[in-house]
C-alpha cells in the first residue's frame, strides 16, 4: 500500500508517475483511427467502381439492413420500457398498501387515544 504521507506518494496507485508518457497512448489511438479509417474507406471505393445497377442494389441492400437494426432496437427499448413500467406498478402498489397500513395503524392510535382522553374527561 503506498503512504500519502510519503514524498511522492500518493494514495491512487496509478497516479504515481503520471506525468510519464511513453507514447502507448498515442500509438493505440492511431491504430484505432487507423483501423475506423479502412473499414469506412474501401466500401466506398467499391461502390463508386461499379455500375449504377448494382450501386442502386447496394443501397437498397444497405438500407434494408438499417432498417432492420433500427426496428430491433426499437423492440428492445419497447421491451425495456414495459419491464420499467411494469416495476413501477407493482413499487406503487407496495407503497400504497404501506400507506394505507400507515393511515390504519394512525385511525387505530386516534382511537386509543380518544378512549384514553374520554376515561380521562370521566374521571
Amino acid at each position: 500500500m503506498i503512504d500519502p504521507t510519503e514524498k511522492h506518494g500518493c494514495a491512487e496507485p496509478k497516479q504515481n508517475g503520471a506525468t510519464e508518457n511513453n507514447g502507448a497512448d498515442y500509438r493505440s489511438f492511431r491504430l484505432v483511427c487507423g483501423m475506423i479509417w479502412k473499414a469506412l474507406v474501401w466500401p466506398y471505393r467499391r461502390w463508386r467502381g461499379g455500375d449504377h445497377h448494382r450501386r442502386t442494389a447496394n443501397a437498397t441492400a444497405i438500407l434494408a439492413v438499417a432498417t432492420l437494426f433500427l426496428a430491433l432496437a426499437n423492440v428492445g427499448m419497447l421491451v425495456e420500457m414495459r419491464r420499467s413500467g411494469d416495476q413501477q406498478h407493482r413499487d406503487t402498489l407496495a407503497a400504497v398498501g404501506k400507506t394505507d397500513e400507515t393511515i390504519k395503524a394512525l385511525h387505530d392510535q386516534a382511537r386509543i387515544m380518544s378512549d384514553q382522553f374520554s376515561i380521562t374527561v370521566a374521571q
